[in-house]
Protein backbone atom coordinates (compact mmCIF):
# COMPACT_ATOMS: atom_id res chain seq x y z
CA UNK A 1 0.00 0.00 0.00
CA UNK A 2 1.52 3.64 -1.07
CA UNK A 3 0.35 6.52 0.92
CA UNK A 4 0.40 9.73 0.05
CA UNK A 5 4.43 10.55 0.31
CA UNK A 6 4.42 7.49 -1.85
CA UNK A 7 5.89 5.70 0.53
CA UNK A 8 5.50 1.76 0.70
CA UNK A 9 3.52 1.10 3.99
CA UNK A 10 2.84 -2.35 5.81
CA UNK A 11 -0.77 -3.27 6.67
CA UNK A 12 -1.18 -5.10 9.76
CA UNK A 13 -4.37 -6.93 10.92
CA UNK A 14 -4.82 -9.21 13.86
CA UNK A 15 -7.17 -10.51 16.32
CA UNK A 16 -7.19 -12.54 19.40
CA UNK A 17 -9.44 -15.84 20.65
CA UNK A 18 -11.00 -15.21 24.22
CA UNK A 19 -11.98 -19.10 24.50
CA UNK A 20 -8.00 -20.61 23.94
CA UNK A 21 -6.33 -17.26 23.95
CA UNK A 22 -4.44 -17.38 20.58
CA UNK A 23 -3.61 -14.51 18.86
CA UNK A 24 -3.78 -14.18 14.90
CA UNK A 25 -1.54 -11.94 12.88
CA UNK A 26 -2.16 -11.54 9.13
CA UNK A 27 1.43 -10.88 7.56
CA UNK A 28 1.28 -7.59 5.11
CA UNK A 29 2.04 -8.27 1.45
CA UNK A 30 5.19 -6.90 1.82
CA UNK A 31 7.71 -5.92 4.71
CA UNK A 32 9.12 -2.59 5.27
CA UNK A 33 11.86 -1.14 7.43
CA UNK A 34 9.22 -0.73 10.72
CA UNK A 35 8.05 -3.70 9.99
CA UNK A 36 10.09 -5.50 13.18
CA UNK A 37 8.94 -3.37 15.14
CA UNK A 38 5.18 -3.75 14.20
CA UNK A 39 5.63 -7.62 15.12
CA UNK A 40 7.11 -7.19 18.26
CA UNK A 41 4.89 -4.72 19.21
CA UNK A 42 2.06 -7.47 18.11
CA UNK A 43 3.81 -10.50 19.96
CA UNK A 44 4.48 -8.09 23.44
CA UNK A 45 0.37 -7.44 23.15
CA UNK A 46 -0.45 -11.16 22.63
CA UNK A 47 2.10 -11.49 25.42
CA UNK A 48 -0.27 -8.52 27.83
CA UNK A 49 -3.30 -10.33 27.03
CA UNK A 50 -2.37 -13.52 28.07
CA UNK A 51 -2.10 -15.62 25.09
CA UNK A 52 -0.54 -18.53 24.61
CA UNK A 53 0.77 -18.94 21.09
CA UNK A 54 0.62 -16.27 18.57
CA UNK A 55 0.00 -17.10 14.45
CA UNK A 56 0.91 -15.31 11.46
CA UNK A 57 -1.01 -16.06 8.42
CA UNK A 58 0.83 -15.33 4.57
CA UNK A 59 -1.51 -16.16 2.02
CA UNK A 60 -0.12 -18.50 -0.55
CA UNK A 61 -0.59 -16.27 -4.08
CA UNK A 62 2.06 -13.64 -2.06
CA UNK A 63 4.46 -12.62 -4.54
CA UNK A 64 7.48 -12.52 -1.70
CA UNK A 65 5.98 -15.88 -0.16
CA UNK A 66 9.33 -17.21 0.20
CA UNK A 67 11.09 -14.25 1.06
CA UNK A 68 8.12 -13.74 4.18
CA UNK A 69 8.47 -17.93 4.81
CA UNK A 70 12.59 -17.24 5.63
CA UNK A 71 11.95 -14.41 7.73
CA UNK A 72 9.06 -15.43 10.51
CA UNK A 73 11.50 -19.29 10.57
CA UNK A 74 15.07 -17.03 10.74
CA UNK A 75 12.33 -14.96 13.79
CA UNK A 76 11.80 -18.33 15.16
CA UNK A 77 8.15 -19.06 14.32
CA UNK A 78 7.37 -22.25 13.23
CA UNK A 79 4.86 -24.08 10.79
CA UNK A 80 1.26 -25.24 12.14
CA UNK A 81 -0.99 -26.97 10.95
CA UNK A 82 -3.85 -24.87 9.55
CA UNK A 83 -6.57 -27.62 10.21
CA UNK A 84 -6.28 -27.75 13.89
CA UNK A 85 -6.67 -24.10 14.32
CA UNK A 86 -8.85 -23.68 11.74
CA UNK A 87 -12.00 -25.07 14.57
CA UNK A 88 -10.81 -22.29 16.61
CA UNK A 89 -11.22 -19.28 14.15
CA UNK A 90 -13.88 -20.92 11.81
CA UNK A 91 -12.35 -19.69 8.75
CA UNK A 92 -10.78 -21.76 5.78
CA UNK A 93 -6.95 -21.47 5.94
CA UNK A 94 -6.44 -23.34 3.21
CA UNK A 95 -5.12 -20.72 1.00
CA UNK A 96 -2.44 -19.67 3.88
CA UNK A 97 0.49 -20.74 5.03
CA UNK A 98 0.39 -20.75 8.97
CA UNK A 99 3.03 -20.61 11.25
CA UNK A 100 3.24 -20.03 15.37
CA UNK A 101 5.14 -18.70 17.70
CA UNK A 102 5.08 -19.91 21.15
CA UNK A 103 4.84 -17.04 24.21
CA UNK A 104 5.51 -19.00 27.17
Amino acid sequence: IQNEQQEIVAHWSAFMTHKDHRFFIEAPSILTPPSKESLVSLLELAEELGCVVAYVCIEKTNVRLSELLRIFLYLGFQLADPLVVQKTVKKELKDCILLGYCLE
